[in-house]
């Protein structure tokens, strides 16, 4: 496994959820994959019962953060929190690699 990171939002790990089933292929191609405290917080939301809470609780190789992510006000005002604190975190820490889902509506 090649030495990469990668910080991920809530709409991603979704997808990925929806589309095999669990998050398993994530360590497999990462050698970190870093999940920020605000995303942990959607993804577990409602007492976690929203749909992926469970393989997203239950993945190995996942470091879920506990602290929460100093945002800065340009990504504060530009994206939601857990976009903003994913893309903040990769800043901070170095890393290249991030995994958003941002759906940008131009126009009426």
């Amino acid at each position: 496994m090649p030495e990469s990171a990668i910080v991920i939002n809530t709409g991603p790990i979704l997808a990925l959820i929806a589309a095999t089933g669990d998050l398993s292929l994530l360590p497999k191609l990462y050698s970190r994959v870093i999940v920020p405290r605000e995303v942990c917080d959607e993804a577990l939301a409602n007492g976690g019962t929203m749909f992926g809470a469970t393989e997203f609780a239950s993945t190995d190789g996942i470091e879920r953060r506990t602290e929460p992510v100093v945002i800065g006000s340009l990504l504060s005002q530009l994206l939601d929190r857990g976009e903003a604190s994913v893309v903040q975190l990769a800043i901070s820490q170095g890393i290249e690699t991030v995994a958003l889902r941002h759906m940008c509506w131009l126009g009426e």
